[in-house]
């Protein structure tokens, strides 16, 4: 059978500001099916307090995993559902977030993936610029920037290349926060077998490249959560090394085979781990029952 490792890593970068990142992730037994769920969040670069607006919604899918996956486990995996409910959950905080800064005279945002595995197949949500990666043979960017320069490639005014140095390239065209209604990007694909699954802040990849993702983060060498662990922060130390002024935070995950670890219990959490820098949330939000 197919069992899941994760791990995270994060550092504050040069700039010395406050770690505005959260992230999390739950690796699940269900019945004979391990699943793995992680979330990467950027609170907004600038704005005061985004590690509110990251660890907000970090609280609120992590809560969701708990309360809902249940039933999807039962009643099957099915991708429009689930995304119905992430969207709602994503406007609940878009609308609670923005009602927070209001409240406090500040603007704060935040952005978001979320990524489902299972041996079968992954759902991603993507709202803003972190990136959800797919590392085999290769490395593959699943998720698209949602940002004006993002945009501009799409419509040919730029090259990828150009994109990457353009100093717009952290414009938002999305966000949670910013107002009540979000448009995430949704992806679902078959995940090749043995492949690592990177989620990342813009913060990570400004001064790491595809090959050195690779070189550190090969299948071959996920043997545990520590290898994969202490491979996260050796990218994260070489972005330091390069000067990152940004946040930086990435977790991975990974399907290997082998034995479920031994839980009593037909809907368990055999690992888990979460960051944030805030003590605070906009509000302790009341999820619906079915997200809406």
């Amino acid at each position: 059978m197919i069992r899941y490792i994760a791990a995270g890593g994060t550092a504050a970068g040069l700039r010395g500001n406050t770690n505005q990142d959260s992230f999390g992730a739950k690796i699940i037994r269900s019945g004979e099916t391990e699943i793995a769920a992680v979330i990467m969040c950027d609170g907004m670069g600038g704005y005061a307090r985004g590690e509110v607006a990251s660890a907000t919604v970090v609280d609120a899918f992590q809560r969701w995993l708990l309360r809902r996956l249940p039933f999807f486990c039962e009643t099957g995996i099915v991708p429009k559902q689930i995304f119905d409910e992430w969207l709602g959950i994503a406007e609940l905080c878009s609308r609670k977030i923005g009602a927070y800064g209001k409240k406090n005279g500040i603007r704060i945002g935040t952005t978001a993936a979320m990524l489902l595995l299972t041996p079968e197949q992954y759902l991603i949500m993507n709202i803003g610029d972190c990136r959800v990666y797919e590392i085999g043979a290769d490395v593959r960017q699943i998720t698209r920037d949602q940002t004006l320069v993002q945009q501009e490639v799409d419509a040919g005014l730029l090259t990828p290349e150009e994109a990457e140095h353009d100093p717009r390239s952290h414009v938002l065209s999305e966000c949670i926060g910013a107002a009540p209604a979000v448009h995430p990007d949704f992806y679902v694909g078959k995940p090749a077998a043995g492949s690592v699954f990177l989620l990342c802040c813009d913060g990570f990849r400004h001064k790491i490249g595809p090959a050195e993702m690779l070189e550190h983060l090969a299948p071959e060498k996920m043997t545990d959560c520590g290898q994969m662990q202490k491979q996260l922060l050796s990218l994260i130390n070489l972005d330091l090394e390069r000067g990152e002024r940004d946040n930086i935070s990435a977790a991975a995950v990974s399907g290997i085979a082998g034995e479920s670890a031994k839980a009593d219990g037909s809907f368990v959490v055999l690992q888990e781990f979460c960051y944030t820098n805030s003590a605070e949330l906009a509000e302790n939000l009341v999820l619906p029952e079915s997200g809406q």
